[in-house]
């Protein structure tokens, strides 16, 4: 997602129920989310809970070895709401483009 910021609301180190607020960037707005970590498998597996004004996105990073290197994979599911609900077919391909377009950022910003 075009993210702003993110920022810890909960004092504990990350693991599973760390809480994060983020603010992002949607079709030219700026909205803000809950972020709950709901599993946390090091170097395995990190799953997720995102409530934002616009949807809800669950889902979950998987890290698999390769041979030459690491697998990072993603799985979830988004549902729409407030004024997104009625055109949710349109616009969840569009959400699932952002976040599938996220995966080499975050490649790159993990090899630094």
């Amino acid at each position: 997602m075009p993210v702003q910021q993110v920022q810890q609301t909960s004092s504990k180190p990350v693991g599973k129920g760390t809480r994060f607020k983020q603010r992002f960037l949607l079709f030219g707005a700026s909205y803000e989310m809950d972020c709950a970590i709901t599993e946390f498998v090091p170097n395995k597996r990190i799953s997720f809970e995102y409530d934002a004004p616009v949807f809800d996105w669950q889902g979950q990073y998987l890290l698999e070895p390769t041979p030459t290197g690491t697998r990072l994979s993603a799985k979830g599911t988004v549902k729409l709401g407030g004024p997104y609900k009625m055109a949710e077919t349109l616009f969840a391909p569009r959400i699932r483009k952002l976040i599938n377009d996220t995966a080499p950022k975050l490649k790159q910003i993990l090899e630094r």
